[in-house]
């Protein structure tokens, strides 16, 4: 069961549009887990273990990938509610 999944732009995957070393655009994912606990948990550093942010990045918002890290994503919030950056999961573990 995944967390997020990537954002749909034109009928294809924000990851067709990837490479942002480049100046191209960030891949964007959106929340789609998380809508009984009022969104995913939000650490503030990659590993599972670093600090929990107070705030859950809530369903249905939507963040631009950063890093990615294995199943690890660094993000930058885009729209929704939740905290403005933060490494969230990407899947249900």
């Amino acid at each position: 069961r995944f967390w997020l999944e990537h954002s749909v732009v034109g009928g294809l995957p924000f990851s067709e549009a990837h490479g942002h070393r480049f100046g191209m655009a960030r891949q964007r994912w959106e929340v789609v887990g998380g809508g009984d606990k009022g969104g995913i948990v939000v650490r503030e550093g990659s590993g599972l273990t670093s600090t929990q942010v107070t705030d859950r990045l809530a369903t249905g918002a939507v963040v631009e990938e950063v890093e990615l890290a294995g199943d690890r994503l660094h993000y930058q919030k885009v729209s929704g509610d939740g905290p403005e950056t933060g490494w969230v999961s990407t899947s249900l573990k």
